[in-house]
């Protein structure tokens, strides 16, 4: 019997216990190849990993397997320098050049303005003997030879123009200097997503896939990610196992990457450069079984966890009077918003009904001082110096991987200032080889991990909680936020950094 055996799986091949592949696919938008749009440049790619591992021969009833990944990507560069030259006029305010007009070549002086018109005629006319002597063939090709040559004058002088400088003043550079003063844009954006599901019944033989049974499915095998209909589906065309032993839980994952970069200079030796981030993962899993073996599947122990994080600005309140002994100003804002926010939210509620707690009066049951939903908000209002009735709040459900309960949060730019023109300024330039001065600012919001609360209910599905804890009387949000922080740091504040022509360098 084992002869038998090694013998089959021999011409088999052996025993199929682990499939895995990847393909990947990029595309470059022909957008050099379009006039008005040469100046950009934007490319996307897709990769996708599919991977299916055998089960042990001891334990077949609880399936194989499957997981697969799928990471989308688009990168985007816009030089405006290269769009403001295709305008004559903006190419001659953005040159560094002379004001003055450039002499005309000789070869070409007596057809420019003097009295006469860039495209007058230097060709001598026929006399009318002459003329009246012509055939009607001669007198045609005549025609015709003059259409041409005034055809060609014209593209001349045209060019001409093209290539004469334009005249203006220092003043009107200046204005459309800083009008053009963007030069580059950068956008990289990311979404990363992956999928492992266990329990899976069938067997893999091209391309991952079961031919006969098409399943999993193309769609799967290249990157699709299901979701809770899908996986329904899936079991119920027995595809899972219904072993009651099953502990492999089900588990997805997302996350999300934005970064935006810009260039401007609004001056000669003068350059800001801006910084946008905005990140945010989410993982989920669930334990999907048949806990009698023949009961039909369950949902069991869903549970959601995950990170978020912006670049901000918050220096509104940095600067403001800070005495320790001294309760500040800011936090007695912080303290007064809670209970516009905890009124805010009573009335979105459906389930408050408008009811104040009895116990601490200026604030709504279930919505009191300490509520998660309450402060938090109140924290921004508070440190950002923005109204507590406009600020966003967050949202209390789950829909699928990929929603964000905090993307009412949006990312906002960060800086870095540049200048080193000080080294030109005569009598410096004899003492300095570099003379630079630096500013800049960076804030991050983030929330370093998030998770679902195991008591939240919504039974009207309205959004918002139902459920109050027993304990404080506050409502049980569906994330849970241990901690929230906000770093912000002016690096520098203001710098120097010289290099002197003895190359002695020092900087503070």
């Amino acid at each position: 019997m084992k002869k038998d055996s090694v013998r089959t799986n021999l011409f088999k091949g052996g025993r199929n216990t682990q499939f895995a592949q990847d393909a990947g696919i990029s595309y470059t938008l022909p957008t050099q190849k379009i006039p008005f749009l040469d100046w950009t440049n934007i490319r996307a790619a897709y990769n996708t990993k599919y991977n299916w591992l055998a089960s042990s021969l001891l334990a077949r009833s609880l399936g194989n397997t499957l997981s697969n990944t799928q990471t989308r990507t688009i990168n985007g560069e816009f030089n405006f320098d290269q769009l403001y030259n295709k305008s004559r006029f903006l190419r001659a305010a953005n040159s560094g050049g002379s004001q003055q007009q450039s002499p005309l070549n000789p070869r070409t002086q007596s057809n420019r303005p003097g009295g006469d018109s860039l495209s007058k005629s230097t060709t001598p006319v026929i006399a009318d003997s002459v003329w009246a002597k012509m055939t009607k063939k001669e007198k045609r090709a005549f025609r015709k030879a003059e259409r041409k040559r005034k055809r060609e004058e014209r593209r001349r002088d045209k060019e001409l123009r093209k290539n004469q400088p334009v005249q203006m003043g220092n003043g009107v550079k200046s204005v459309i200097g800083l009008a053009t003063s963007l030069k580059r844009i950068g956008v990289q954006y990311s979404q990363d997503f992956g999928t492992m599901l266990p329990g899976y019944m069938d067997s893999t033989v091209l391309l991952g896939n079961n031919w006969k049974s098409r399943e999993p499915g193309l769609g799967f095998i290249f990157g699709y990610q299901p979701d809770t209909s899908w996986i329904n589906r899936f079991g119920a065309k027995g595809l899972l196992s219904r072993d009651s032993l099953v502990s492999a839980m089900i588990q997805q994952r997302y996350s999300e990457r934005l970064n935006v970069t810009a260039q401007l200079i609004p001056a000669r030796d003068f350059n800001i450069d801006i910084n946008l981030d905005k990140s945010f993962s989410k993982q989920y899993s669930e334990l999907l079984k048949d806990t009698t073996g023949n009961a039909g599947l369950a949902r069991l122990n869903p549970y959601a966890m995950g990170s978020f994080s912006i670049s901000y600005i918050s220096y509104q309140t940095l600067f403001e009077k800070f005495d320790p002994n001294v309760v500040s100003e800011t936090f007695k804002k912080f303290e007064n918003n809670r209970t516009i926010l905890s009124e805010r939210l009573a009335k979105l509620n459906g389930y408050q009904n408008g009811q104040l707690d009895p116990n601490d009066p200026g604030y709504y049951e279930g919505y009191g001082r300490y509520a998660q939903d309450v402060v938090i908000p109140s924290f921004l209002a508070a440190y950002t110096s923005k109204d507590p009735s406009s600020i966003k709040l967050f949202k209390n459900s789950n829909p699928n991987i990929r929603s964000n309960p905090f993307k009412g949060l949006f990312p906002k730019p960060n800086w870095t200032l540049t200048y080193t023109g000080l080294s030109r300024i005569p009598g410096l330039d004899k003492i300095f080889t570099n003379f630079t001065i630096r500013h800049g600012y960076h804030s991050t919001l983030a929330m370093n991990s998030f998770n679902t609360a195991l008591l939240f209910a919504d039974p009207n599905r309205i959004g918002y909680p139902y459920f109050r804890d027993t304990l404080t009387g506050n409502y049980i949000p569906y994330f849970l936020v241990p901690n929230l922080t906000i770093q912000e740091s002016f690096d520098p504040l203001f710098e120097l950094d010289m290099t002197f022509t003895n190359q002695l360098s020092t900087r503070f």
